[in-house]
């Protein structure tokens, strides 16, 4: 494994023949779109668990959260969780083929989860 990745990650594949499926993790349900997949992430000890939601928006819930919570942007699918060059935690999502941008976006976390910006 690169030592830039986390020492865990979990694709955990969501059913392709319904419009949405709900997921509980950590006693939370979160509704998410079919035909995607959830990333479960151990950062150093600290799981986290990312989504698409309903709205296309990106979710994601840890342990110590009181629910899910969004992170806005808007996706196709999850692609992939990796530290990025100074060590912060960053996840990429696949936003889908365009003429002017890139076909993958990233947030990265330093004190929080920044915006999305192309990666």
């Amino acid at each position: 494994m690169p030592a830039n990745e986390p020492s865990t990650i979990v694709r955990i594949p969501l059913p392709d023949n319904c419009s949405v499926t709900p997921k509980t993790v950590y006693g939370h349900k979160g509704w998410f779109r079919c035909n995607t997949s959830l990333l479960e992430v151990n950062w150093n000890g600290h799981w986290e668990v990312f989504g698409i939601g309903t709205d296309f928006a990106i979710w994601h819930i840890a342990s110590w959260f009181n629910g899910w919570r969004s992170m806005g942007g808007r996706a196709a699918d999850m692609n992939w969780a990796f530290y990025d060059a100074n060590g912060h935690p960053r996840v990429q999502v696949y936003v889908g083929p365009s003429a002017d941008e890139s076909d993958y976006w990233c947030s990265t976390y330093t004190s929080s989860w920044s915006g999305w910006y192309p990666c």
